[in-house]
């Protein structure tokens, strides 16, 4: 009898040693599962969106650790846990909300909006990728522009009696914008570097990021000095009023029209004087030099 229980003790804790073995398996599958799960949310989605939206960002952030606790918890664990989770959330955002790294306030990535290209007599029906419309951009001014047609990733959109005075640097994910606007008397109202600034020492402008595809600068009597818009992947809009230093007549750029003050109109890669027209080709291959010349 007493092998009999023996060899029933034996199989006993053999059956234990292979529960156990299998539920030690199934704890290493469900932690490879839930490292694939996030990697493949910190690769491919929040990498695309934190740049975008922080908010919607995180929201996404909380799905996935909240579906990866739905692997390991009970649905009343689970629920309870997922709602201390949203909660300790909402109270880090209200104390510190998040920020990119290298970004504040006064700065962060231009991104394309979903506006339609004006449409002129040169305007692309193709999309950006598609065989013929690859490598295309459109710089509008006053309802027409400049279509340049190059490899290049930064280019020289508005230069003032030779002074690059707007220069748009492209991306994947956005646009930054270099700026240089100048008083009549020489001294400088706007200065932007990568899309941050800082209020001049005497406050002659404030920058304001009017949404994620659009900045605008407004001088101290609220009148617009510039205002970009990033209006699809391939088209950026720039109204503003540019000055010579010298002269205290500028140029204005508005939505539908050009005041050019005591200054002339040059367009790549034209040498002498032009009358704006609804739309001009640069095709160029290594065209580097400015868009918009006022001189």
């Amino acid at each position: 009898m007493s092998d009999g229980h023996s060899s029933s003790r034996e199989s006993d804790q053999d059956q234990r040693h292979h529960n156990a073995a299998h539920e030690r398996d199934e704890r290493i599958r469900k932690r490879i599962g839930e490292a694939l799960i996030l990697t493949i949310y910190v690769v491919f989605d929040f990498r695309d969106e934190w740049p975008k939206n922080h908010v919607s960002a995180l929201i996404l952030g909380v799905i996935a650790v909240s579906s990866i606790l739905l692997i390991e918890l009970p649905w009343k664990k689970w629920a309870m846990t997922t709602a201390a989770l949203v909660i300790s959330a909402a109270i880090v955002w209200s104390v510190a909300p998040p920020v990119l790294p290298g970004e504040t306030v006064n700065s962060g990535l231009l991104i394309p909006a979903d506006d339609a290209t004006p449409k002129t007599a040169c305007t692309p029906n193709t999309p950006k990728n598609d065989a013929t419309g690859a490598g295309w951009f459109f710089v509008t001014i006053a309802g027409g522009g400049v279509f340049t047609v190059t490899p290049t990733d930064r280019l020289i959109a508005i230069s003032v009696d030779g002074r690059p005075t707007v220069v748009i640097e492209r991306s994947e994910k956005g646009i930054l914008l270099d700026v240089d606007m100048f008083n009549p008397d020489g001294t400088l109202a706007v200065r932007i570097e990568k899309n941050a600034w800082t209020a001049s020492t005497a406050q002659t402008f404030k920058a304001t990021k009017i949404d994620p595809s659009t900045l605008s600068v407004v001088g101290v009597h609220g009148e617009e000095l510039l205002w970009v818009r990033y209006m699809n992947a391939n088209t950026v809009k720039i109204n503003g009023t540019f000055y010579k230093i010298g002269d205290p007549q500028p140029v204005v750029i508005t939505d539908s029209a050009i005041s050019l003050g005591h200054m002339q109109l040059y367009m790549a890669p034209m040498m002498t004087p032009v009358p704006f027209v609804p739309c001009f080709i640069v095709g160029t291959a290594d065209f580097r030099d400015p868009i918009f010349t006022f001189k």
